[in-house]
């Protein structure tokens, strides 16, 4: 009897912690709505840093929750510099639940960002989480933050070549299966358990980013008439059907 009213107790205990966290979320945008954004930047921002590599996990989540929902009531210039500087640090918790919400942050953070300067950054970011060994930290990065990217940046172009020199890179660090020169096997890889986990997920966000290359596709095909859904012949010039035969 003492035990079930112990295991009740933890039970609760565990029940009540995401309630708490999120009465600490609410909490924080509200003072931070009240106090505006230079008291936000200098009082609340600073005390989330400090909580990032606080050793319990329920702290450290609670920053990664806030990042997102505080970005809002600070200036635009904060936002993808000391905010980022937050989720960078927390991207590489050894929490899975850490990373996993700081990888949902990170993709609201994105269309608040007031230019592309740290582009670049923000996308060795993505690869890095879409590698990532958690299954449920890749699937936010494939379902979320892939697609965030692709809209904020812009460069489908730049990603595509990323993602196929990583799917290669990835590939080629394996030991061929044979070593004699000349020979098919040797053009043949012996994929480790690292190797098969960083293709099989960069393989699946390739298929994430067909939907955007099919649209870029439509929206760069050089259509000769102004209608690019008509199907029929005369929406392509010569030249056109020359340069594709």
């Amino acid at each position: 009897m003492l035990h079930m009213h112990n295991l009740s107790r933890h039970t609760a205990f565990f029940v009540l912690i995401p309630v708490f966290l999120v009465m600490c979320l609410q909490a924080c945008v509200e003072l931070a709505k009240s106090v505006g954004e230079m008291r936000t930047e200098t009082e609340l921002l600073p005390q989330c840093w400090e909580q990032i590599n606080h050793q319990y996990e329920e702290r450290r989540l609670l920053v990664a929750q806030s990042c997102g929902e505080l970005a809002v009531y600070v200036r635009p210039e904060i936002r993808d510099s000391l905010i980022l500087s937050i989720v960078q640090q927390l991207v590489e918790d050894a929490a899975t639940v850490v990373r996993e919400a700081a990888t949902h942050n990170l993709a609201l953070l994105l269309p608040m960002f007031p230019n592309l300067d740290k582009y670049y950054k923000v996308e060795e970011l993505m690869f890095q989480l879409v590698c990532d060994p958690s299954g449920a930290v890749v699937e936010v990065a494939l379902k979320e933050l892939v697609p965030a990217v692709v809209r904020w940046g812009d460069k489908l172009d730049q990603i595509s070549r990323v993602l196929l020199a990583h799917i290669l890179a990835s590939a080629q660090r394996c030991p061929p299966i044979s070593g004699v020169e000349g020979t098919i096997d040797s053009h043949l890889r012996v994929l480790g358990e690292q190797e098969r986990w960083n293709i099989g997920v960069l393989l699946r966000m390739l298929t994430e980013l067909l939907p955007f290359i099919h649209q870029k596709a439509i929206q760069t095909c050089p259509f000769a008439s102004a209608d690019p859904t008509s199907s029929t012949p005369e929406n392509f010039s010569a030249s056109c059907l020359k340069s594709y035969a």
